[in-house]
């Protein structure tokens, strides 16, 4: 059974954060995600929804550091993906199969990443990287044609800018009951909706990646809970909880 989240605990980058990160892992849980994928899209909608309003709320001299981050790691996937699709022209037969491993492996996220949201882009590069660190056809087909450093300058950017745009959103007090909180109500609902699928049919159906995403979310929970903690423990944002009105 998946952990008790106590919502209220969490101010809004941490909330946010919980979920998109459930969504993330809930999304690498087949088979089992063919049962709750439904749900899942409807968290992530909400998820991403809300993540669209909290950050034009926010002001902070990150913001052009965020923006100038962004730009890197678009320039980079671009330059990834033009030189994979030069290599489908390679001479070599077998590189130029290899580029279309890789191409196509790019195509399953869609070619135009970098016009994507922040937060968007950001899950959409680390399933991308995953793919080409993980999957073995595709991880070969990277080394055979000597793009690990693209994909390693990807990655690390992917994360500079991740760790940026998460300066950005712990700079400012953030109360839970404030604009934010209509969105983090429906967050709620859609994310109870999910947990009620997903332990329903590990309980009726179980299969061992059902019980790996769970084992993942309580993980999770475990960990903003305690960041939470520690947070407030060390008088940082530590604006009274509003528990949000039961939907």
């Amino acid at each position: 059974m998946i952990n008790e989240i106590p919502y209220y605990e969490f101010n809004n980058g941490e909330y946010l954060g919980l979920f998109t990160n459930i969504v993330n892992v809930s999304n690498k849980s087949n088979p089992f995600l063919t049962k709750v994928k439904t749900q899942v899209d409807e968290l992530d909608v909400a998820n991403l929804a809300a993540s669209e309003i909290y950050l034009p709320q926010k002001k902070s001299q990150e913001t052009a550091n965020v923006v100038t981050e962004d730009e890197v790691r678009d320039d980079f996937i671009t330059g990834f993906i033009k030189v994979v699709d030069g290599n489908t022209f390679h001479p070599d037969k077998a590189l130029a199969a290899n580029a279309v491993t890789v191409q196509l492996c790019i195509e399953k996220y869609g070619r135009n990443i970098i016009r994507q949201s922040f937060v968007k882009q950001t899950n959409t590069v680390n399933n991308l990287v995953d793919d080409l660190e993980n999957n073995p056809v595709v991880k070969a087909a990277v080394a055979a044609l000597g793009l690990g450093h693209w994909v390693t300058a990807i990655k690390n950017a992917n994360k500079t800018f991740n760790d940026t745009y998460l300066d950005r959103t712990k700079e400012i007090g953030e109360r839970i009951d404030g604009p934010l909180l209509p969105y983090r109500l429906v967050i709620q609902e859609k994310w109870e909706e999910l947990e009620k699928h997903i332990n329903a049919n590990q309980l009726l159906t179980p299969l061992p990646s059902g019980e790996t995403l769970i084992n993942s979310i309580n993980t999770l929970i475990d960990q903003y809970i305690t960041a939470a903690k520690k947070r407030k423990a060390n008088g940082k944002k530590n604006i009274p909880p509003v528990e949000p009105t039961p939907i």
